[in-house]
């Protein structure tokens, strides 16, 4: 079940990275 805790990190981390990208996008 080890699978299922990747994809949840991994979605974590696409969700933070998103969020970090718009926020230096609207910083600006």
């Amino acid at each position: 079940m080890s699978s299922m805790k990747d994809r949840e990190e991994g979605f974590e981390r696409k969700f933070v990275f998103d969020e970090e990208l718009r926020f230096k996008a609207s910083a600006r």
